[in-house]
């Protein structure tokens, strides 16, 4: 087992990210937005076609019977990351942070806001489209079509602790994601983590990236599906070796690792259940 002196883990804190950079601020204005959504889920599908296009500032406007800004405004961004198939990937591999102001009139009971979120990103949009092609590339050389998704699980695996290295020295918050996994071979437990979901998002399997701790210390890991169950894989702590301690582990053979408190209620446990016993 590796020790914490052989693997230091680093993990970007995603509500601490979000309480360190989001600026809360309102105002009001007597005027309608041109354009504007009765929803925040249907704001957030048009913020996330922001976010893939690496907009620096986007702009929103929504009307909600919800009279607290910061409340909509949280909204607005957590729907936009659910409305994508790999919402993993934008939250953990490329957003890193944001600040939003918002200007408001009320009318009829109802608030009508106009957001201005400044957006942070831990990757360029070439970097992504870079990523997207050699993820393609990687996961085709791999011939899974057509394989158990054991057999895909298990190929992935193996591809990324073979590859990737972790990275001791970088400062940058590239090191965070699945682009510096693939496309430099050097990453931590966060772009080990969103690399094997898009590998595994790519090849048909269900993933999903977990956060937490792991021997007293901030870490990131993976569910995946294997027939009707989920199984925990840490192939950050398994990279180098061709032993694996932590792959397809069950709840009772993963006590090394303790999820945050979003991957521990019941919606979530319900929605992805993880097998209590080893595969």
């Amino acid at each position: 087992m590796k020790t914490n002196m052989m693997k230091r883990i680093t993990i970007l804190a995603m509500a601490t990210i979000v309480a360190a950079v989001m600026l809360l601020t309102g105002t009001t204005q007597n005027t309608y937005a041109s354009s504007e959504y009765t929803s925040t889920a249907a704001a957030g599908q048009y913020m996330m076609q922001n976010i893939i296009n690496h907009s620096n500032t986007i702009k929103v406007s929504v009307v909600s019977s919800n009279d607290s800004g910061s409340e909509v405004s949280k909204s607005v961004f957590n729907n936009a990351i659910a409305s994508s198939d790999i919402g993993d990937y934008y939250k953990y591999s490329v957003y890193n942070g944001y600040n939003v102001n918002w200007s408001y009139y009320t009318s009829n009971g109802n608030t009508h806001y106009e957001f201005t979120y400044k957006m942070k990103y831990k990757t360029t949009l070439s970097q992504d489209k870079a990523f997207e092609k050699k993820l393609n590339k990687t996961v085709k050389a791999l011939k899974l079509s057509g394989k158990s998704n054991y057999a895909k699980t298990k190929a992935i695996y193996k591809w990324i602790t073979q590859h990737v290295k972790y990275d001791y020295n970088s400062s940058s918050a590239t090191k965070y994601t699945a682009y510096a996994a693939l496309n430099k071979g050097k990453a931590v437990c966060q772009g080990y983590a969103t690399l094997f979901y898009r590998m595994c998002d790519a090849a048909g399997v269900d993933a999903k990236v977990i956060t937490g701790s792991s021997y007293g210390e901030g870490h990131a890991w993976n569910i995946v599906k294997v027939g009707s169950k989920y199984y925990n894989v840490d192939s950050t702590w398994d990279a180098g070796d061709s032993h694996y301690s932590y792959f397809l582990k069950g709840s009772k053979g993963f006590k090394s690792h303790s999820r945050a408190s979003a991957f521990k209620t019941s919606s979530f446990t319900s929605e992805y259940p993880t097998a209590a016993s080893n595969y």
